[in-house]
């Protein structure tokens, strides 16, 4: 079969919403509560809508006005600029020439110009008039085949350009988008419990939700495995359907039923099943009794029944132990956040007295504390707390460690968090849309704001690994967070700063900014079915986290740190965890050098005394003039011989690349040198075949165990593309029954034959399908 499109694979509900609601790292205080009104369903005789009226992008415009966060980031002329930028990725024929200085700007549809004034666009609303004017122009001149709902997708795109010349949280929820996240916030809906995507242009299962032992889901109990087919749903087939579609076809009220057509591998023909659909909670709570009568909870994000869930986890867990737990571990790794109530009930679990978190809006003139209720009966009041964090934990995530930090209730532990500290809240519109607008930043107890800062933990824990094929242990870790993002907002406390002392570049390197211990130790190498250690990534910083549990070392620590500080107040915790993180430390630190040692390296720490300094000559291949041919394996080789007169000890070396990642924190461990010795060390690299021809710097930075720092070498990485396929077809339909008449009708049978011929320079490396719509 000729298959001609690229692969792709999609995740519903818990991966697709979530990626809205707290991948992008923000926090939905209140959803409001959804009209009655029926969605929107296209129609061949639906009438066009007009885009010159900007209905949707107005009612935006009003309340960005009124509710925006920070007035000062709305620039008018910038905002119509990058409205048009969005319109002209959205649509082929469409093309916009200018910028905000340059007072007009230049659109054309097909090959019609014209050209539009923007120098007296001064406000907010002369910028909707103008853009009035221009989506007038864009839909005169459009062609003609464009439906409601591509229209429709255009202002979406309009208003999403304005909302990215403020700030990174601030969106339009298309109406698709918007309802798959009121079900992930909601944590249940009516399904049938597995997670769908597209593979290879085939609706497939990606994962079966197993529910609890009393209530299995529906999928889980009616068989249904992973890569399982879904060929009809309702008896409609699902080819041309897209995950959305299917997602929302599967769903419906508990106790109904829907027909599934189901190809398996192995099966002969495929297999019609009548599934009841039930309530499906989306898990947002694991829980596990440690050893020692020590509790653990994950959180993996905030929806409607967090804290409920999390109560009830504590509960059985005190059970199981006989009555009291010894500590509690509650893990944020990776927690993206949710919603702020929960984030606010969580703490409330914890903390008896103070305020949990304060939302301060509209140029700091708005201010609301949330506080600890008094008296509260499911109150935690001296159980010891350690947290995890890590970069992956944001919003709502922060809100917690922030509050059991900063209200002494809570050690927390791992690497510093995303630093999101903006409040969005979602208005509905009639056409089912949302739109989701920064209108507060938060504050921790103490009134401090985490916005591009973070939670910085009481220990940082920093994973390291030791491999014969990949070796992280001493390059500084790098991790994407919210000041990396454009255009996003400042730590307010540095907005209004006069002493230069005050401003961010000084705060970087504020003492108290700091962990009170670092330390770093060998990660837990994921084990594969054969007994092998697996590399599931190639970045050790974070541990990789798993649907189901697993005991991993920051796991252990924090539960060891808990029995060894058996106290219901950090400050206590603290006075006592010295001796303890010192022991860790000693212990990790002699891991990582026999691991190194393992690997036939001399790792000696040799004498602290140099009488000279030492001096290096190094070379690195391959050489700039060498180019790599993309979907090669690629060996980097440092080598490097010791030109001084003193011996060196625990040399080693990384490479930083700002424009390729697969080309940065790449390690090179040299050991010990004496004068005159030489030593080298490879790594492979994998050259994804798809890369296109480019250039990267690189710099390889190198370092010994005396702290001295050697001469960088600037290199650059010359990679050659792979020439590429290209396509050109033709098709017909062939009449198999019936008249002759070239008209296909009901009941007759066709054959669609597809011609294709590759008349591009390189040949296709993958199936290629061709999806018909």
């Amino acid at each position: 079969m000729i298959r001609f499109a690229a692969r792709a694979a999609v995740l519903l509900a818990l991966a697709g919403a979530w990626g809205l609601v707290g991948g992008d790292r923000m926090v939905a205080p209140l959803l409001p509560q959804a009209r009655a009104e029926p969605v929107p369903q296209a129609s061949s005789t639906e009438e066009l809508p007009d885009l010159a009226s900007l209905k949707v992008f107005n009612r935006v415009v009003l309340q960005v006005k009124e509710n925006y966060f920070d007035p000062g980031r709305i620039q008018p002329r910038q905002m119509l600029v990058d409205s048009l930028d969005y319109v002209e990725k959205q649509i082929p024929e469409v093309m916009v020439d200018g910028d905000a200085k340059a007072g007009e700007v230049k659109v054309t549809v097909g090959g019609t110009t014209q050209t539009f004034g923007i120098g007296d666009v001064d406000s907010i609303f002369k910028m909707s008039l103008r853009l009035g004017q221009i989506m007038g122009f864009v839909q005169k001149n459009l062609d003609p085949g464009h439906t409601a709902e591509e229209l429709r997708n255009i202002e979406y795109a309009l208003v999403n350009g304005m909302l990215s010349s403020l700030d990174p949280h601030s969106v339009l929820l298309k109406p698709e988008y918007f309802r798959e996240m009121k079900l992930s916030t909601k944590g249940e809906f009516g399904g049938l419990g597995f997670i769908i995507g597209m593979t290879d242009g085939e609706l497939t299962v990606m994962k079966v939700l197993k529910g609890t032992k009393d209530q299995p889901t529906p999928a889980y109990k009616f068989g249904i495995k992973p890569k399982d087919k879904i060929l009809q749903i309702a008896g409609e087939s699902t080819v041309n359907m897209d995950v959305t579609e299917a997602a929302e076809r599967l769903r419906g009220r508990p106790g109904s039923k829907v027909r599934v057509l189901l190809m398996r591998k192995g099966w002969a023909e495929p297999k019609a099943m009548d599934i009841p659909r039930a309530k499906i909670e989306i898990e947002s709570v694991v829980s596990k009794l440690l050893s020692d009568k020590v509790g653990y909870v994950r959180l993996k994000n905030f929806q409607g029944n967090t804290s409920r869930d999390l109560q009830a986890a504590i509960r059985d867990m005190k059970a199981e132990a006989g009555g009291k737990l010894a500590g509690l571990v509650i893990d944020l790794r990776g927690n993206p956040g949710g919603l702020l109530e929960q984030a606010i009930q969580v703490s409330d679990t914890f903390v008896g007295s103070g305020a949990l978190v304060t939302t301060v809006g509209m140029s700091n003139k708005l201010r609301e504390v949330k506080k600890a209720t008094e008296g509260n009966p499911d109150l935690e009041k001296n159980l010891p707390l350690a947290v995890l964090v890590n970069g992956g934990s944001a919003s709502a995530s922060e809100i917690v460690a922030g509050a059991l930090k900063n209200l002494d209730r809570a050690v927390v532990i791992g690497r510093t968090t995303f630093g999101k500290g903006s409040v969005q809240v979602l208005y509905d519109f009639p056409d089912q849309s949302a739109l989701k607008l920064t209108i507060a930043q938060y504050l921790t107890p103490g009134d401090v704001s985490i916005q591009e800062t973070g939670i910085t933990p009481d220990i940082e824990l920093v994973a390291s690994r030791v491999t014969k094929d990949a070796v992280n242990a001493f390059a500084p870790v790098k991790t994407m967070r919210e000041q990396d993002l454009d255009r996003h907002l400042a730590n307010p406390a540095d907005l209004f700063a006069k002493d230069p002392l005050e401003r961010p570049e000084a705060k970087k390197n504020d003492p108290e900014q700091k962990p009170l211990f670092s330390m770093r130790y060998l990660r837990d190498e994921p084990v594969t079915k054969d007994g092998e250690a697996g590399l599931e990534d190639e970045d050790a910083e974070e541990e990789e986290l798993s649907d189901d549990f697993v005991e991993d070392y920051q796991i252990r620590f924090a539960r060891d740190l808990l029995l060894a500080t058996p106290y219901g107040s950090r400050p206590q915790m603290l006075a006592k965890i010295g001796s303890f993180v010192s022991s860790r430390s000693a212990q990790e630190e002699a891991r990582i050098d026999e691991a190194i040692a393992a690997l036939g390296i001399d790792w000696s720490k040799g004498s602290t005394v140099v009488a000279a300094a030492p001096t290096v000559s190094a070379t690195f291949t391959p050489g700039s003039g060498a180019p790599i041919r993309a979907g090669e394996k690629v060996e980097l080789k440092l080598e490097v011989v010791n030109t001084g007169t003193a011996p060196i000890h625990r040399l080693s070396a990384w490479t930083q690349s700002d424009s390729n990642p697969l080309l940065d924190r790449r390690e090179f461990l040299l050991g010990s040198l004496a004068p005159g010795e030489k030593r080298s060390w490879t790594v492979p690299v994998e050259i994804p075949k798809d890369l296109a021809s480019r250039r990267d710097p690189v710099t390889i930075k190198l370092q010994d165990a005396a702290g001295n720092h050697y001469d960088e070498l600037h290199h650059e990485i010359n990679v050659a593309e792979v020439p590429k396929p290209r396509f050109s077809y033709s098709w017909q339909i062939l009449s198999r029954s019936g008249p002759s008449d070239g008209i296909p009708h009901p009941g007759e049978k066709l054959t669609l034959r597809m011609d294709v011929k590759n008349v591009g320079a390189g040949a296709s490396t993958e199936t290629t399908y061709a999806s018909i719509k």
